[in-house]
């Protein structure tokens, strides 16, 4: 996790996982078992072939993966996001595993922006 503070207020977030790291840490399961129980068996099941599509998708040489970017509505267009993508950049240039960086979007307006 990297973040952005101004004065004090976080700003923007990313997440990300290191070339070489398949397993999420312990509390991302227990989240991600929360959200499935607010889901409901029916979406969850709805949702498992989405997640193996996109896992189908992913590279299969080592690389960082960008599992969220955010920024508060405030600060939009003040450059944080960019920012972290500079970071996330530096991280995976100064890594001799990565291959380069990976994400998912389901917006194409967004590919441009990455």
């Amino acid at each position: 996790m990297f973040g952005v503070a101004d004065s004090g207020e976080l700003q923007a977030v990313m997440a990300l996982t290191p070339p070489g790291v398949d397993e999420w840490a312990p509390s991302l399961v227990e989240s991600y078992q929360e959200l499935q129980q607010i889901m409901g068996p029916e979406a969850v099941v709805r949702f498992a072939p989405y997640g193996e599509w996109v896992e189908a998708q992913r590279p299969k040489d080592p690389h960082y993966y960008l599992g969220i970017i955010g920024t508060s509505t405030a600060a939009q267009g003040k450059g944080y996001g960019r920012m972290l993508l500079d970071r996330l950049h530096e991280l995976s240039e100064g890594d001799f595993l990565s291959r380069g960086v990976g994400l998912d979007t389901d917006s194409e307006e967004n590919v441009s922006l990455y």
